[in-house]
């Protein structure tokens, strides 16, 4: 069954991501909201999209849309997805899942309360690498799977823009990129029941000013409707995971670092261990080379969230649903403890 989709926030992942993939799906979105009107307007024109608005409220109720896809900052994923939830529409909403552990609550029960699917963003679970090692510790090849190092370090990759203020964002790295980082290998290790988390942080480098030509910044940088350099979030934040289980996942994250640039996945069992990307695994001092990486990782987020949409199963395969955006936000939460 052919379903109708409402895009909420016109920035940069909208328009890489989400509106394209669903084009390419056949499917239909019946119309655009940005809190800015001439983006809105714009970019519904550039997709070939009828309406638009700058009130989501407005759009919710009157675009007839099953599903809705909220990719605003942080701050608003919380108002904005129960706003959806309410009225019915099943929500597919951007990382990182609220600014709190509070929010993230409300919504998985609300989402559940109500039949609802709720799915995060989460788009890194569905890369080619990632789906690989997941299937392989599935099968028992890394035996009994007990330690997790994520890492993903960008030496000069501060977005600017509401990225940097936590009023509107809730963390730098952490919430930004440590999210997914901290979501995969908590995926890959089997989703354990969460114990307790030690971590750091940093800002040395963001306080001096950042570039606003680098990074990935957000509409308002890129369209030269922000340039104030406002910078009141970590730039570096690291720390462990500890699972009630005895599984401890290590993370790292930077946004601004004196090091060169790297993401890697790294999972350890009693018989084997891999990492990615790209993917490889060991036994001792061998090295197998299987080399998949990324793939189309955003593309089947979307394949998951239209299917599971269409369908109206509430359950998902392979996406974060609200319960899991809830324990992520715990995590996250516990976490910017040490900032």
């Amino acid at each position: 069954m052919k379903m109708k989709f409402l895009i909420i926030g016109a920035g940069m992942i909208a328009q890489s991501a989400h509106i394209p993939n669903l084009l390419r799906l056949g499917e239909t979105i019946v119309g655009v909201v940005d809190r800015n009107f001439d983006r809105a307007r714009r970019v519904a024109e550039q997709f070939g999209i009828s309406r638009y608005w700058d009130d989501y409220f407005m759009a919710i109720d009157g675009s007839g849309a099953d599903a809705v896809v909220v990719a605003t900052p942080t701050k608003f994923h919380y108002p904005i997805t129960m706003a959806a939830l309410r009225a019915g529409k099943h929500v597919l909403c951007e990382k990182p899942p609220a600014m709190t552990a509070a929010e993230a609550y409300e919504m998985a029960e609300e989402a559940e309360r109500r039949g609802l699917i709720l799915m995060y963003g989460l788009h890194r679970r569905f890369r080619d690498d990632a789906l690989a090692a997941k299937e392989a510790i599935e099968r028992g090849e890394l035996g009994d799977v007990y330690f997790a190092r994520v890492r993903w370090l960008r030496s000069r990759g501060a977005p600017g823009g509401w990225f940097c203020r936590k009023a509107l964002a809730g963390g730098g790295p952490l919430f930004d990129i440590g999210v997914h980082t901290i979501d995969l290998g908590w995926w890959l290790l089997g989703k354990p029941k969460l114990k307790e988390v030690y971590g750091f942080g940093f800002q040395r480098i963001g306080a001096k000013g950042v570039d606003l030509e680098r990074g990935h910044q957000p509409s308002d940088v890129r369209e030269g409707l922000d340039r104030e350099i406002w910078f009141d979030v970590e730039e570096h934040a690291g720390g462990f995971i500890v699972f009630e289980d005895g599984q401890v996942l290590s993370y790292e994250v930077s946004w601004l670092l004196n090091d060169r640039d790297d993401f890697r996945v790294t999972i350890c069992g009693d018989k084997r261990g891999l990492s990615f990307p790209p993917l490889e695994f060991y036994e001792g001092d061998r090295v197998i080379f299987d080399g998949r990486e990324e793939g189309e990782a955003h593309f089947r987020l979307t394949q998951e969230f239209v299917r599971a949409v269409s369908s109206g199963r509430q359950e998902l395969r392979i996406g974060a649903d609200g319960w899991d955006g809830y324990t992520i936000m715990v995590m996250l939460e516990r976490a910017s403890r040490f900032l």
